[in-house]
């Protein structure tokens, strides 16, 4: 992702932060980062608006996560549920990233929920997350 990712916007504000696709780009605002901090979310922000400024473009029309996804029929957040068709990706590669990358990092009562909810697309992230060779470099070191 860090290769895809072109540059980083932070505007002084307290708005929402988003990703853009086609630009690879993302967007963070001052005194929202500064909550995001207090909320301790900073990192899982950056982490799924990456997700949309380096994945997105590629993947949310592929059949394989078309597939993945109707197949497992179920959200792994209500954000996801609400707006499956754009942010279902980014929520789901965040708990996919820190279950493939960092095991046990979650609780295991969440990684037997994330399991059951998206078994496909935890399948189609493996394969995704793995075949680059930075993924599979850090998936070795983690002993993915």
């Amino acid at each position: 992702m860090r290769s895809k990712l072109d540059h980083v916007v932070i505007h002084k504000g307290d708005e929402v932060a988003f990703g853009e696709s086609d630009g690879h780009f993302f967007v963070l605002y001052s005194d929202n980062i500064h909550t995001r901090i207090r909320n301790h979310d900073l990192e899982e922000t950056v982490y799924h608006e990456s997700v949309h400024a380096t994945l997105d473009a590629t993947y949310l029309r592929n059949r394989a996560w078309r597939n993945a996804q109707l197949a497992d029929g179920a959200y792994v957040t209500e954000y996801a549920a609400r707006r499956p068709e754009k942010e279902d990706m980014a929520e789901s590669a965040l708990f996919a990233w820190a279950m493939l990358v960092y095991p046990g990092r979650l609780p295991q009562s969440i990684e037997s929920q994330v399991r059951q909810i998206m078994p496909k697309r935890l399948a189609f992230f493996e394969d995704l997350f793995l075949k680059e060779p930075i993924f599979r470099r850090v998936g070795k070191e983690r002993g993915c």
